[in-house]
């Protein structure tokens, strides 16, 4: 029996997690790792107890902003900071494993520095 790295547990996990998002236009996810652990998740998709784009009327229902993205829509990367912050978690020194590094990092998310 092979035992898998770490990097290869974090990776298929960020694709796992993106599975659970209702975004009808992409499925994002975003896994704060600190010492080996995995300290917070976040996937794209409206602020939760609101609307559910997979339930209600997907990208039509959402709206869109400017640039053509979801009106509604929080990235992954912010879900993940954001449930760390507000739970006080310590999220200094963490590695990011993101799905949305397939594509491009948006410029908010990538100049997120801690």
């Amino acid at each position: 029996m092979s035992r898998i790295s770490f990097e290869e547990l974090f990776v298929e996990t960020t694709k796992l997690v993106a599975k659970r998002s209702s975004c009808v236009k992409a499925q994002q996810a975003a896994l704060l790792i600190k010492d080996n652990r995995i300290i917070s998740f976040g996937y794209n998709g409206p602020p939760a107890g609101t609307l559910n784009c997979l339930e209600d009327g997907g990208e039509e229902a959402c709206g869109k902003d400017s640039n053509g993205s979801c009106r509604l829509g929080i990235h992954a990367e912010q879900n993940a900071i954001g449930y760390a912050a507000r739970n006080g978690i310590n999220t200094e020194g963490c590695i990011i494993y993101c799905t949305q590094t397939l594509y491009f990092l948006c410029e908010a998310c990538s100049s997120i520095r801690h």
